[in-house]
């Protein structure tokens, strides 16, 4: 199988001259940390919400940090004041770049230790993205979990598939979630919940642990 037939083709994409406050809302919308940056149909580089901590620190912007006294009007002072910052400071050129015909059995410890979106290139032209939620998919795909990861998939195939998306997205937005409600939510059985829970804990993408009262829980992974 090659990255090609895992890659997200259908992705945000940020603008050079996109204003940082709406990359962020844009961020907390569809639950995702990075996005690739273009200029036109220019690939520039990879922008990470986690690469503004630079810039809290150095401005000291204690209120934004967790272990500094914060109120109300100071937050809403140094968020107005981190949105000034250019988009353009904040591009960087990607750890690593993948190509649509890459073996993914070749590229798997890449993916799983890139804590950004990955650019998949041909001919210099971005044509599609990796996250790790995509080699969770994989592999839920190589564990016979799910039938196929090909674009010309089911219906059926594609909710599996956004049910791995869904239950990534409520655990970073929740911090913590039984997988007793995921499966009402979502429509799923536990079992499949819990499954796909050992899964993204076996490749650092959260946490499962079972309490006898609650069930399975799924935690968010705290990044250092």
């Amino acid at each position: 199988m090659k990255v090609k037939d895992i890659m997200s083709i259908e992705f945000v994409k940020l603008g050079i001259d996109d204003k940082l406050e709406d990359v962020l809302q844009k961020f907390a919308k569809k639950g995702i940390t990075s996005s690739p940056v273009v200029d036109g149909d220019e690939f520039l580089g990879i922008f990470s919400a986690y690469d503004l901590l630079p810039y809290v620190i150095k401005n000291q912007k204690a209120a934004l940090l967790p272990f500094g006294h914060a109120t109300k009007s100071t937050i809403e002072h140094d968020l107005k004041e981190l949105s000034k910052i250019p988009l353009q400071k904040l591009v960087r050129k990607p750890p690593v770049v993948l190509t649509p015909d890459q073996e993914v059995s070749s590229v798997i410890e890449i993916i799983a230790t890139t804590h950004t979106c990955i650019p998949v290139l041909e001919s210099g032209s971005l044509v599609g993205i990796v996250r790790e939620r995509d080699l969770v998919f994989y592999l839920l795909y190589l564990m016979g979990a799910v039938k196929t990861v090909y674009r010309d998939e089911s219906e059926k195939e594609r909710d599996n598939k956004t049910t791995v998306d869904l239950i990534l997205q409520k655990i970073s937005q929740r911090g913590s979630i039984s997988a007793k409600e995921l499966s009402k939510e979502l429509g799923v059985s536990e079992k499949t919940v819990e499954r796909i829970g050992e899964t993204l804990q076996k490749h650092n993408l959260a946490h499962i642990e079972y309490s006898f009262l609650k069930g399975a829980i799924l935690k968010r992974l705290e990044r250092e």
